[in-house]
């Protein structure tokens, strides 16, 4: 091979050789460009996840400190009187809507800030009487209601099979009336104090009036004087009465006494009555076996006396000389209760306008009066 053949073989050999690495380095940059894009598209992608985050732990952030704020914070009300104290100028919604007055909390007025008030009230627990669940009650459309009421029986004879027969002439009648009583009263309430309230003021004022008109009919079942309410069980005079066994004490002596004083038909439904403190006596009380005579009916709250129920009943009276702190009978037949008008409570809007409140007009039409006065004994606290 000459020198130029030689020359020129190696030419095209380097040749070859530059060609191939050109190939080579164009497959490289090819890879590279395709792999840059690759990061590109993957940095955008992650660029947008970690906005998505941020935003969100923003969003998180501001979630966070609206739940930590007091209710005082996010109310307007409070916004508002925050503003008023440091510039002096009241909004619209302000004036509109929050009342800011100095007069007695008590009496529904409001104190000059704004404080956190819970949904609901305190109350102090009402006792009343359980004589309407005891005894008997129907509702009438009429301002009284009358009984033909059986005052004295006849009797039969034993006569020969020719003899003659007496006349059944003894049976008399007479007639029972109970007469209808009226309860009421009013109450105003301002009506910055309706508008404000945090809780359903008028549904409150609703259970009040029906809590008060309980314990007042629940006092005049027992101790009602006729007049103007319904005839309560402890003035009936036709109620027999059997001794206590001692002047300021419930004896047990007394307590069996009164037991089997009522006939023996009154006896299946009958009920003691009596008040708490009373009751409270009555447990340390033990028969002939040293077993105490007032005792709970298995696991349940109710007590009993000679295994006839007690009855807790608050106006009862207290044990004293004289008094009659204990009842015992058939409730259902001896004493009847009349519901005319259930409790009525009548938005008024006008009568107290000039205070700016509304007058909330309460009443209720009921009697009440002992039916079968043999049906019912008390305990009349006496030495023996």
């Amino acid at each position: 091979m000459t020198p130029e053949e030689m020359l020129k073989k190696q030419s095209d050999e380097f040749q070859a050789g530059v060609n191939e690495i050109r190939e080579k380095l164009e497959v490289v940059d090819k890879l590279k460009l395709h792999q840059e894009t690759k990061d590109k598209e993957v940095n955008e992608t992650i660029q947008k996840v970690q906005e998505t985050l941020d935003k969100q732990e923003v969003e998180l952030r501001e979630l966070k400190a609206r739940q930590g704020a007091s209710k005082d914070e996010q109310s307007p009300e409070h916004k508002d009187f925050v503003k008023w104290l440091r510039t002096g100028i009241k909004s619209e919604e302000l004036e509109k809507k929050t009342a800011y007055r100095t007069s007695d909390d008590t009496a529904g007025g409001y104190t000059l800030a704004p404080p956190t008030v819970a949904a609901e009230i305190l109350t102090t627990i009402t006792e009343s009487s359980p004589i309407r669940q005891i005894a008997s009650v129907m509702t009438i459309g009429t301002e009284s209601v009358e009984w033909i009421r059986q005052t004295a029986a006849f009797s039969a004879n034993w006569a020969g099979e020719t003899a003659n027969r007496e006349e059944a002439n003894q049976m008399k009648f007479g007639r029972e009336r109970i007469p209808v009583h009226e309860a009421g009263c009013y109450l105003d309430i301002t009506n910055q104090m309706l508008e404000d309230a945090s809780f359903d003021i008028e549904g409150f004022i609703n259970r009040q009036f029906g809590e008060r008109f309980g314990v007042l009919e629940a006092n005049a079942f027992v101790n009602g004087n006729t007049t103007y309410a319904p005839q309560g069980i402890l003035a009936d005079g036709n109620i027999a009465n059997t001794a206590g066994g001692d002047a300021n004490n419930v004896t047990a002596d007394g307590l069996i006494t009164l037991y089997f004083s009522p006939k023996t038909a009154y006896l299946a439904n009958a009920r003691w009555v009596m008040a708490r403190a009373t009751m409270a006596y009555i447990a340390k009380l033990k028969d002939g076996d040293n077993n105490y005579l007032l005792r709970r009916l298995g696991e349940s709250p109710v007590w009993s006396i000679l295994g006839a129920p007690v009855v807790e009943a608050y106006h009862m009276p207290a044990m004293a000389n004289a008094a009659f702190p204990v009842l015992f009978g058939d409730f259902r037949r001896g004493y009847q209760i009349v519901d005319r008008v259930g409790l009525a409570v009548l938005r008024d809007p006008y009568s107290a306008a000039n205070q700016s409140a509304i007058r909330f007009h309460a009443r209720k039409r009921v009697g009440g009066k002992v039916i079968q006065p043999e049906a019912i004994y008390k305990m009349r606290m006496t030495a023996s």
